[in-house]
């Protein structure tokens, strides 16, 4: 049955609107309406920010490693890049607060037995300042690539990677 509205600018209805038509408006309406919800409870990205420190040259220093925002992570896989000229990386590990089965040859590697949602520091990483080290920033940065971490389903986590520094003084 076809139903018309009369509007202010048409009083005979002759222009209406049917009633299909309203409910196929109020159906997309809600369909939008879902797909937002949707959307704004998706699981945030995770954040991986390298920390900052300074040091003279010969020194050994530390930097933290920490994570916010974590959806729930099982593994990861984590290279370094950092300012070869001035810095060299003597160890890179797991703090106990997050975990401790990890082993670091080039590659930090971490596999926990579920997801973990832990926010915070997680890693430590010990670098050597080069006694002939010029003075100024040696950049640290986390390499991390599509399938390198991932959650217990084994589904990509894609994090955001902040890049630390050590700012090497005379």
């Amino acid at each position: 049955m076809k139903h018309t509205y009369a509007t202010k600018a048409d009083p005979r209805g002759t222009y209406g609107v049917t009633s299909r038509f309203i409910g196929r408006c109020v159906g997309a309406l809600a369909l939008a309406l879902v797909m937002l919800l949707l959307a704004s409870c998706s699981k945030p990205t995770p954040v991986v920010t390298v920390g900052t420190a300074e040091a003279k040259a010969g020194d050994v220093v530390e930097l933290t490693v920490s994570i916010a925002d974590n959806p729930g992570i099982m593994a990861f896989i984590f290279g370094f890049e950092y300012d070869t000229t001035r810095l060299e990386l003597l160890n890179a590990e797991i703090l106990p607060t997050f975990g401790e089965d990890s082993e670091y040859i080039r590659r930090l590697v971490w596999v926990g037995d579920y997801d973990t949602t832990y926010n915070g520091e997680f890693i430590k990483l010990t670098f050597k300042v080069l006694a002939d080290a010029v003075p100024g920033d040696a950049m640290v940065r986390i390499v991390c690539e599509e399938g390198d971490m991932c959650n217990y389903n084994e589904k990509d986590v894609i994090p955001t990677l902040v890049d630390g520094k050590i700012t090497v003084t005379a």
